[in-house]
């Protein structure tokens, strides 16, 4: 039983020692705690390009500044990149861009999750063929109104068209080659007058007055014997009006009851384009049959188009993308003559 009682204790000696590490003296080297890991600091960069407004080059030695960080310079073909740690920036105020030989602009940057390296911004060129006068005029009702001068207004979607057909002085349905001429000029107008970024919609022809609604241009027929007045229309606004007087501007060589050139202008004042001196704004008739605007104006009107509703002189962008500018309507109204 002693015998027995030895061996025992002898097995469990050696099992110890060796859990002890072979008896050896030295102590277990510690392990260290699994600490977690640092987190990575958050980044975030916006990137893209200044091209030149008429002809889409990119602008070199272009400056940008957003607030709080440093400006960025344009490379030779008008890239720019902003980048930065912590918190990425909300909608981001680019609060001037500026380039040698062009008009400075303020406008916003809209900011995407994850970043943005998409952002194309345009520059009006101070030389030809861009005109920063024939622009207000076109534009921004510099013509008629230079020392209070409008600001954009422009549609941003394909605009559809009513047409009330009834003749006020017939009483009857206008003609089929009135209407098919009608919905011709406004087709071909709509395109010159937003620089070809809209084009005519829906176009609908009924016999009655038709409720304002958004996405539509409602024209109405008149008739006002005597009167001077061509027409009328609310710029740019949507819903939009177009008024067109039967017979208001025949002359000794002009007899059409209703003018092409006339809708055609009409339709350019719907599209948020004022008077000019010269061309198819001009504001008082001096075509009949005309519905091609001129190079210049429709080079201006493109440019117009290049910038958001609510666009103030000389290029600065709302504070929301969108501005209302339909609140204060403006409706003109145009003539066969002089104004008496």
């Amino acid at each position: 039983m002693s015998f027995l009682r030895t061996r025992v204790l002898i097995v469990l000696a050696s099992m110890f020692a060796a859990m002890c590490g072979g008896g050896s003296s030295s102590s277990p080297t510690p392990t260290a705690p699994n600490l977690p890991n640092s987190p990575a600091a958050t980044t975030w960069s916006i990137a893209g390009v200044v091209n030149d407004a008429v002809t889409g080059a990119g602008i070199p030695d272009a400056t940008l500044t957003l607030p709080g960080l440093p400006p960025a310079t344009t490379d030779t073909a008008g890239r720019w990149r902003f980048e930065g740690t912590g918190a990425s920036p909300g909608t981001v105020l680019v609060t001037k861009i500026s380039a040698p030989g062009f008009y400075n602009r303020d406008t916003r940057i809209q900011w995407q999750t994850g970043g943005r390296s998409d952002v194309t911004l345009t520059l009006f060129p101070d030389h030809a063929p861009f005109s920063l006068d024939f622009f207000r005029m076109l534009a921004r009702n510099g013509y008629e109104e230079p020392a209070s001068l409008e600001p954009i207004r422009r549609w941003t979607s394909n605009p559809n068209v009513y047409l009330n057909a009834m003749n006020p002085k017939t009483k009857e349905k206008l003609r089929d080659l009135e209407i098919q001429m009608l919905e011709q000029t406004i087709r071909a107008a709509i395109p010159q007058a937003t620089g070809g970024q809209l084009s005519l919609g829906l176009f609908e022809v009924g016999v009655s007055p038709r409720a304002e609604r958004s996405g539509y241009i409602n024209i109405e027929i008149t008739y006002e014997p005597g009167s001077d007045n061509c027409g009328t229309a609310l710029v740019g606004a949507n819903p939009g009006r177009i008024r067109l007087n039967y017979e208001g501007c025949q002359v000794s060589w002009c007899r059409d009851a209703i003018s092409p050139n006339v809708v055609a202008h009409e339709a350019g004042h719907a599209m948020g384009l004022w008077h000019v001196p010269d061309g198819m704004m001009v504001p008082t008739l001096k075509d009949c049959s005309g519905i091609t605007f001129t190079q210049q104006e429709q080079l201006h009107a493109q440019m117009a188009y290049l910038r958001p509703a609510g666009n103030r002189d000389v290029d600065q962008d709302p504070a929301p993308f969108q501005a209302l500018v339909t609140e204060t309507r403006r409706e003109v109204i145009c003539h066969n003559a002089p104004r008496r």
